[in-house]
């Protein structure tokens, strides 16, 4: 709107016919500029009906060779697993997505990267895998503190699976953050609705949109795949009150 363009929004609820048909329809209108958004970070087969103006956001292409932008999901991870760090835990696990998409490897590796950096060796103990989903983070923790009960600190994946790793806390006796501490990921509202508040990391998801389209904007010649540009973007930390200093007695 600020630079007098007028935007249509398609959702094709990750349908490929959807979307060629959509793009189709797109382009007999004269439209000749896409910005190709996911719902989460993925790794997309770029249509090659979109032609040379396209930019992805929150996604790569196979081979990176069209502009995009992502967000710094292995940074993220990072910055959340020092919340804990900082606070004074030194046995801090990680509930990571079972379902393996690209950000389950990226956040993976920013919390080894954070526990290295404090000189911590990680315990395959402390890393689990869940369903994402509120049952499934429930159920992972049930897991994870049984296989390491002297864990006083949890990153989880997402805030959703924060939430199941808090519900978990509960089922135990476990009080928040006073006996266990908790972030999230995501930045959603659940992180704000939970009790107590989360801590979270947020995905950038409007300056990404903006860095999209503007991209798009300036690209006064066709985009080249063999030139693309895959840009991080930072994920802020969301103070919340789900973090305290491990229990003195462990």
């Amino acid at each position: 709107r600020e630079h007098g363009r007028l935007v249509f929004l398609v959702d094709t609820n990750d349908d490929p016919d959807t979307a060629t048909d959509a793009i189709a329809a797109l382009r007999q209108h004269q439209v000749t500029r896409f910005v190709y958004a996911c719902m989460y970070h993925r790794v997309v087969d770029v249509p090659s009906v979109l032609g040379p103006h396209v930019v992805l956001c929150n996604a790569r292409s196979l081979d990176d060779d069209v502009p995009a932008i992502v967000p710094d999901e292995r940074r993220g991870a990072h910055d959340a697993t020092m919340q804990l760090l900082e606070a004074g835990h030194r046995r801090v696990a990680f509930v990571n997505d079972a379902l393996d998409p690209p950000a389950a490897t990226l956040r993976l590796a920013g919390y080894r990267d954070a526990l290295a950096e404090a000189g911590i060796t990680a315990d395959p103990r402390w890393v689990h895998a869940a369903d994402p989903s509120f049952d499934g983070g429930r159920e992972a923790t049930h897991r994870l503190l049984e296989a390491a009960p002297d864990v006083t600190g949890i990153f989880a994946f997402s805030d959703r699976i924060a939430v199941g790793c808090l519900a978990a806390a509960h089922d135990r006796g476990l009080a928040v953050p006073r006996e266990l501490s908790l972030v999230g990921f995501d930045g959603t509202d659940v992180a704000g609705y939970a009790i107590p508040r989360l801590t979270t990391v947020a995905l950038p998801h409007h300056e990404m949109g903006r860095w999209a389209a503007t991209a798009l904007l300036d690209a006064a010649e066709p985009v080249e795949r063999a030139r693309g540009e895959t840009r991080l973007l930072r994920c802020d930390v969301v103070a919340g009150a789900s973090i305290g200093p491990p229990p003195d007695d462990v």
